[in-house]
């Protein structure tokens, strides 16, 4: 579009959805621009006789992502003659995200519509086989718990030997909405051993399953497969003697959030893995079942 060459702020698109967005280092001077920038496209609208937010009811929204504890006072921003309402949610391609950026909202819609759903299991499991249970897990459960997970995924905190490794709360909780759909799909008893369930239904716990995703993603993003402005995000190759793709140079994180995140996180993690097993010479062989 014409007008994107005009603003200052970042554009994305993803069919009919469109955001802008810009890294804030002053608070006054970044409202100046945006506002500016809501201009521009609201001329552009008013040139080709589009007419933005018809319904007061569905106006513009903003979000501040930020984890500064200090509340920083930021101008209001006016698209269409209209004030821009800040809101503390919001609901993007199916992804709720968060000012703190911690995806918890997110995560409990997900978990209630895949609890409501393992109901439905508990009460045909003394009808169906084990199949066709085992598919209805997988596309009425599983997926909605997949949804997103390269995204809201927080890797286990590793302890000193013989304490071993933790999941954070909220990836602990997903764990156990799976054991309970194992349970009712097996039709075995609360206590039941974990390991032992998971090898007889022939599943991965899904804490290992989003790392996959995320190393089958990052191969996606090395592959020319996904949009150019995430290949730009990699980090550069590691000088070597011989010429390794899949071995980037160390990423510096601050905090642990953005460690968890999903930018580093496959590059510090399962890459040797990857290279040591030939799993990417081919997109299918990391496609996960």
């Amino acid at each position: 579009m014409r007008w994107k060459k005009l603003i200052q702020s970042n554009a994305k698109f993803f069919a009919d959805d469109t955001m802008i967005f810009s890294v804030i280092n002053d608070p006054t001077i970044s409202a100046l621009e945006m506002n500016n920038d809501l201009e521009i496209i609201n001329q552009w609208a008013f040139q080709w006789k589009m007419v933005f937010n018809p319904d007061p009811t569905k106006q513009a929204t903003e979000i501040l992502f930020s984890s500064k504890k200090k509340e920083i006072d930021h101008p209001e921003l006016k698209f269409n003659n209209n004030p821009v309402m800040r809101v503390n949610d919001h609901k993007h391609l199916g992804l709720i995200l968060q000012p703190n950026l911690s995806f918890e909202k997110h995560i409990f819609e997900k978990m209630a519509k895949a609890k409501g759903n393992i109901g439905i299991i508990k009460h045909l499991n003394k009808f169906l086989p084990f199949k066709t249970l085992n598919q209805l897990y997988k596309s009425l459960v599983r997926s909605h718990l997949d949804y997103c997970d390269v995204i809201y995924h927080q890797p286990p905190i590793l302890h000193p030997p013989p304490m071993g490794m933790t999941l954070h709360t909220l990836m602990q909780k997903i764990k156990k909405n799976q054991y309970q759909v194992g349970l009712v799909v097996v039709g075995a008893w609360q206590g039941t051993s974990r390991v032992k369930l998971y090898e007889n239904l022939g599943w991965e716990s899904l804490s290992d399953r989003r790392m996959c995703r995320r190393l089958l993603q990052l191969h996606k993003i090395k592959n020319y497969k996904t949009p150019m402005y995430l290949q730009e995000k990699l980090p550069a190759n590691r000088l070597r003697p011989v010429n390794l793709p899949y071995v980037f140079q160390d990423v510096r994180c601050r905090t642990d959030k953005y460690s968890y995140s999903f930018s580093p996180i496959p590059f510090l993690l399962g890459i040797k893995l990857l290279l040591s097993s030939k799993l990417c010479q081919r997109l299918e062989c990391l496609r996960i079942i």
